[in-house]
């Protein structure tokens, strides 16, 4: 089959779908395979389709309001233009899309999408992908390529691709619009209380992604900037990481969003900030991380286990912290000190451990008690 258009136009035009309610109990038939790829040239130079409305209902469905129903919507204002539409049967594609943009009538608004797409049998490129809805905006691009399109859409995780978004600002409550259920779930509202944005650069494949220079904020005083590898993306069973490097910083009023003083039974610190690496999978860990808080410093260096047992060997150290501020004790003054435990065991019951400290600093009412040292033993579970 082969189709062409010099220039598709449709302008101020209502396009109206209307279904009954599909039959139940309907006896599966034999289908014939069909091919993979649609047997078609397409090629269309210009699409100029403007300030249209699209309906779709099926049987007594309607639309509404402030969530989308995908059995009754209606496209006000619908808009597409673009300079280049091609298909061609042996699997591959062009689309030069300039603007896609609507209004639906349930809320959502779609203020403006363009993007270059180009698909060949073994490679996939997006570039200069903008969006933009009510409250978030994204721009970027991506490639991928891939042994086959059927074997990619089949098995995505053996396809490499490379993604480069240099911006993307996120107001998470749109989430509601096409899945209401979130304005009920209380921790999903309280990360939607602040624009998620930054920038992503990733490339590999999802059984081995890089991730690089990559920065996510919440809000305009949290954020996270992480570089390293994740394996295994798509499996949680089996997903492992290397990130040679992370850091996040926050401040006590974002803290005090997810939890409160009163809960914790300590003073939260006016700013937070935390950098290390840490490698892995999600029942083994090991790293690095320093925290620097006004009151003071945290480093810790080590690892935990809790797959087959539970095992850990961690070094924490405190330099000059202010622990009574954080404790509410101003009997309490600077800690300074090296703390070492180790330990392993089949569980909790038959846990054999060790706890040695060595302190440089500390004061209690105003007497120096840094000589004390504390050291611990727990056999089968019992301690001493």
């Amino acid at each position: 089959q082969q189709v062409e258009f010099n220039n598709l136009k449709l302008h101020n035009s209502l396009v109206e779908l209307k279904t009954g309610k599909p039959q139940e109990n309907v006896d599966n038939e034999t289908v014939a395979e069909s091919t993979f790829w649609p047997e078609w040239d397409v090629n269309i130079n210009a699409v100029d389709i403007k300030d249209n409305t699209i309906a779709f209902r099926q049987a007594e469905e309607k639309v509404t309001s402030g969530q989308f129903n995908p059995l009754a919507f209606e496209l006000r204002n619908f808009t597409l233009l673009a300079n280049k539409l091609a298909l061609s049967k042996e699997e591959t594609a062009v689309v030069n899309l300039d603007q896609l943009t609507f209004k639906e009538s349930g809320g959502f608004e779609l203020k403006e999408f363009s993007t270059q797409i180009s698909l060949s049998p073994q490679a996939l490129q997006v570039n200069n992908l903008n969006a933009v809805t009510q409250k978030s905006n994204l721009n970027g691009s991506l490639t991928t390529s891939f042994a086959s399109l059927e074997s990619f859409i089949e098995n995505p995780d053996k396809g490499s691709f490379q993604v480069s978004v240099p911006n993307f600002n996120v107001n998470a409550q749109e989430a509601y619009y096409f899945v209401p259920e979130l304005r009920q779930k209380t921790e999903f509202k309280k990360v939607a209380s602040k624009k998620i944005y930054g920038k992503i650069n990733a490339n590999g494949t999802l059984a081995n992604l890089q991730l690089k220079n990559t920065h996510v904020n919440w809000g305009g005083k949290t954020s996270v900037v992480a570089n390293g590898d994740l394996k295994n993306v798509l499996d949680t069973d089996n997903l492992t990481f290397d990130i040679q490097q992370f850091e996040i910083n926050s401040v006590k009023e974002d803290i005090l969003v997810f939890t409160s003083e009163k809960e914790l039974g300590i003073s939260l610190p006016k700013t937070l900030n935390i950098n290390g690496n840490l490698k892995g999978r999600l029942d083994r860990l090991s790293g690095k991380a320093q925290m620097t808080i006004p009151e003071g410093k945290i480093k810790v260096n080590g690892s935990f286990r809790n797959d087959n047992q539970i095992a850990f060997d961690t070094q924490v150290e405190t330099i000059d912290l202010d622990l009574g501020k954080i404790l509410q004790m101003p009997e309490l003054g600077e800690v300074s000190l090296v703390l070492e435990t180790s330990g392993s065991g089949k569980d909790i019951n038959s846990l054999d451990a060790t706890l040695d400290s060595r302190f440089t600093q500390l004061t209690y009412n105003e007497y120096d008690l840094s000589a004390v040292k504390l050291s611990g033993e727990i056999v089968n579970g019992t301690g001493n």
